[in-house]
């Protein structure tokens, strides 16, 4: 399930998960069905609201900011422990 965010239903996005869909169908694999939800209704994405309420937590600085940076401020803004991320073996992506 998709919201409409600019770069999730982009020429390039939809151009990728075209040729990703049309290779799996040829080699094998998992299709991408993306599930748009209707942008006026944010009900269906229970995300949204909680995204909200973060932005206005916190201020963005003038300046672009580091990774670790953002993963601090959305560590705070939700009041949850900053974790490691998890890692993936070259295999199984």
């Amino acid at each position: 399930m998709w919201d409409n965010a600019a770069w999730r239903v982009s020429r390039s996005v939809r151009c990728w998960v075209a040729a990703h869909n049309r290779r799996v169908h040829r080699e094998g694999g998992v299709h991408i069905a993306p599930c748009l939800l209707p942008s006026a209704c944010p009900w269906r994405n229970p995300i949204a609201p909680k995204w909200g309420h973060a932005k206005r937590r916190g201020v963005e600085p003038a300046r672009l900011i580091t990774t670790r940076e953002r993963e601090e401020w959305v560590s705070a803004a939700f009041a949850c422990p900053l974790v490691d991320h998890l890692a993936m073996l070259h295999e199984v992506a």
